[in-house]
């Protein structure tokens, strides 16, 4: 019985839970599920914060990264002004050379021109600009000296431009010339877009457009004439590969005339706006190997000035009888009787303010190694036999240069003429019995019977000094970021 009684102790011990009283039970599951309460607020506290502070970051990047954006598009706005900038710099230097058309008559830029250039260039930009709505507020800078870099110059500035409405886009300009290197000019714009700077820079050089005197074998302002059987051909083509040309701005019937059985190998250009059909007039058995057709506009050849050391020296007088000449001079006319002849030697520059006339076999000879460039106020006329004689047989040593006021050149050689013959006012009329070599442009010019012209293309590349180049002020190059 004791057993069972310890059996029956036991048993209730292990089953006390069985027996809790309804209440027990519920104290006790409240109990846990207090519990249960307690850790899922923690949880719950946990995971806000962490979500705060996440959302915390996220607005935080969205406002860097709008914040980024908006630098960049000012940074791109500033750029873009800068290189607005530079357009307009352009914009003005192309004004300034078409209204002002600077030009040269030597055969390379010397240094004052350039620095006069950079002169007359920021006057017109003043004059341009002080006042106008562009820089209302301001002027443009004199221009002052400049140092950096160890390097000088002088500069003037163009004050802020501003390129839209609200007025936050805007630029400013700024040109420099270096002291030791005149022949370039240097623009330097900075762009603006609110407190956001970019500066750009862009190299401009200086230089001479060499005008394109001899292009043309043979080009009239007027009429141009070849009588019976003339040819007209040309060597040394192959400099460059252009065909020979010759050329008029002439547009009445008949301005280019090729009489019974004369002939052009090349083309032949008339004056512009015309059909060359009826300008052109042949002969039968006349013929023009290349093509016809009408210049785009009028050409006006370059005007001839004399250079100063001539133009403002002393005259030497006339020349009239056989002698040797060694230097440059001016004189008042040369007139030459019969078998007389002047001889050049070395390279000489002759002003002649009057007329040559040279008489039956007199000659103007240019001795081998020699050159003469020949200014002529006046006319000039080559009686029979007279000679241009030049021995070097280059038609590049031997260059008449007429001014407005030479109205005639007349040649009745009887031996082979080696020249360049530059006289746009002037009526040439060839009379020769023998060939020409050279090129020739005229006012008007006719070629009789019993010789033939010979086109030298070598003269496309020659530039004398005396007749006038634009001098141009062209972009060098890309333009680079300062950062």
């Amino acid at each position: 019985m004791a057993g069972n009684k310890n059996r029956h102790i036991k048993h209730q011990e292990r089953d006390e839970s069985v027996w809790l009283s309804p209440g027990d039970k519920q104290s006790r599951a409240k109990s846990h599920s207090f519990h249960r309460r307690g850790f899922s607020s923690i949880l719950a506290v946990i995971f806000v914060t962490l979500f705060s502070v996440l959302a915390i970051s996220f607005s935080s990047l969205i406002n860097t990264n709008l914040t980024m954006a908006d630098n960049h598009h000012k940074m791109a706005q500033a750029q873009a002004a800068a290189e607005s900038g530079l357009a307009y710099a352009g914009y003005l230097i192309s004004s300034y050379i078409n209204e002002e058309q600077p030009y040269t008559f030597d055969r390379t830029l010397s240094q004052s021109e350039m620095t006069a250039l950079f002169t007359y260039f920021s006057d017109y930009a003043a004059f341009l600009l002080d006042g106008s709505i562009a820089i209302a507020e301001s002027e443009v800078g004199s221009i002052t000296d400049f140092s950096e870099d160890s390097l000088t110059g002088v500069q003037f500035s163009i004050p802020v431009i501003r390129i839209n409405q609200n007025q936050q886009c805007q630029f400013c300009l700024r040109f420099r010339q270096y002291t030791d290197t005149p022949e370039s000019i240097e623009i330097i714009s900075t762009g603006m877009a609110n407190n956001i700077q970019r500066r750009v820079r862009l190299n401009h050089n200086i230089v001479k457009d060499n005008p394109a005197m001899f292009d043309f074998a043979l080009f009239t302002r007027d009429s141009l004439t070849f009588h019976q059987a003339v040819t007209l051909d040309g060597f040394n083509l192959d400099v460059d590969g252009n065909p020979l040309q010759v050329g008029t701005n002439g547009t009445d019937a008949g301005d280019i005339t090729l009489k019974n059985s004369a002939s052009v190998e090349g083309d032949v250009i008339v004056g512009a706006g015309v059909s060359p059909e009826d300008v052109i007039q042949l002969g039968a058995g006349a013929n023009i190997t290349g093509d016809t057709y009408a210049m785009q506009e009028e050409w006006e050849p370059p005007i001839v000035q004399v250079p100063d050391t001539l133009n403002d020296s002393i005259s030497l007088g006339s020349i009239n009888n056989a002698t040797t000449i060694t230097t440059s001079g001016k004189y008042d006319n040369i007139n030459l009787g019969n078998s007389e002849t002047v001889r050049i030697e070395g390279d000489v520059e002759l002003y002649i303010t009057g007329n040559i006339e040279l008489g039956n076999s007199a000659a103007l000879e240019i001795a081998p190694g020699g050159k003469l460039t020949l200014f002529l106020e006046g006319n000039l006329e080559l009686k029979n036999g007279a000679e241009l004689n030049n021995l070097t047989q280059e038609a590049e040593n031997l260059i008449i240069l007429g001014l407005d006021t030479c109205e005639n050149v007349i040649l009745k050689n009887s031996s082979d003429t080696y020249a360049s013959i530059y006289t746009p006012s002037a009526n040439v009329d060839f009379r020769n019995s023998a060939d020409f070599y050279g090129a020739v442009v005229a006012k008007s010019f006719e070629q009789h019977n019993d010789a033939d012209f010979h086109y030298d293309a070598e003269l496309r590349e020659v530039n004398p000094v005396g007749v006038s180049a634009c001098i141009l002020i062209v972009c060098d190059g890309d333009s680079y970021m300062e950062l």
